[in-house]
Formats: C-alpha cells, sequence, structure tokens
C-alpha cells in the first residue's frame, strides 16, 4: 500500500493531496488545506484498510476472486436468461481459475487465439461477448472493485 502527498497551488492557496492505493481496491483521493490534517487522514484510511475495514471489502467482494467465481455470479444473479452452455463452457476452460486482479488483455487475447484454432470467428466472439459484459460490470462498481487503472 502506498499513500503520496503532493502539494498544489489553487486559486484558494496551497492544497495537499493525498493518493491512497493497494492492489485490489479502489485508487482513494481526498485534499486538504494543511499537510498535518492529509498525513492524519492517510494513516487512518491505511489502517482501516489493514484492518479490512474500507468499504469495497465486503464479504461479497472477497469471494469473487477468480473469473470462474464471476462467472458463476453472472449467471445465477445478472444474467440468467443467457445462454447457459456458452457461459458453462467459459466456466470450464482455465482462463476461469485466473484471479480477478492480475487479469488483463494478455490473457484475453490468449483464450482469443486459443478458441480461434478449433472454432469460427462467431463463436468466439459470442462466447467473448458474454465474458466482457460480466468484466464490465465490475469495472463499473455493480459487483466488485477491479483496479480501474489496468485497461481490461
Amino acid at each position: 500500500m502506498l499513500a503520496t502527498c503532493t502539494i498544489h497551488q489553487t486559486a484558494k492557496g496551497l492544497r495537499w493531496e493525498v493518493r491512497i492505493r493497494k492492489s485490489g481496491y479502489r485508487t482513494l483521493t481526498l485534499t486538504f488545506a494543511d499537510k498535518s490534517a492529509a498525513r492524519k487522514w492517510a494513516t487512518e484510511i491505511e489502517a482501516s484498510i489493514e484492518q479490512r475495514l474500507a468499504p469495497d471489502t465486503t464479504a461479497e467482494y472477497r469471494s469473487l476472486e477468480t473469473i470462474g467465481d464471476l462467472l458463476c455470479r453472472y449467471l445465477a444473479k445478472i444474467s440468467p436468461t443467457k445462454k447457459r452452455y456458452r457461459l458453462g463452457r467459459l466456466i470450464r476452460h482455465p482462463l476461469s481459475n485466473i484471479e480477478l486482479r492480475k487479469l488483463g488483455s494478455y490473457q484475453l487475447a490468449q483464450y482469443r487465439d486459443e478458441k480461434l484454432k478449433s472454432v469460427g470467428n462467431g463463436t468466439v466472439l459470442k462466447e467473448l461477448g458474454l465474458l466482457l459484459p460480466s468484466i464490465s460490470s465490475l469495472r463499473y462498481g455493480k459487483q466488485h472493485n477491479l483496479n480501474r487503472e489496468r485497461d481490461v
């Protein structure tokens, strides 16, 4: 975890901006008029994250660890009307064992290239069309807090 304090000159005078970043949590940023208040806030937030009291550490957040977990939840709660056999195929694929926090465009491209060797373009597009909305729902805070700085 890393908290950084930077000073900015604004129309209101000097302001201290604190940015706290930790893998698996959204970036927290707040601006203060004095440095001591900024440091105090940073220390309190870091301590709450370490104690798992931060807003993004709910039981639901911790339970979604892999792509497979996400797809199962997506199938059950968000989109039960989607074609189950395609989602089932994605859940059984080794891609579903990747941790959400480690998912990147490389793994998705690797999945796409592997599938293109055995099926047609349309099938791959349909399967990715089922996978990407579930990831997008994470990125926009509906279920999980995925690192927003990583473009999935």
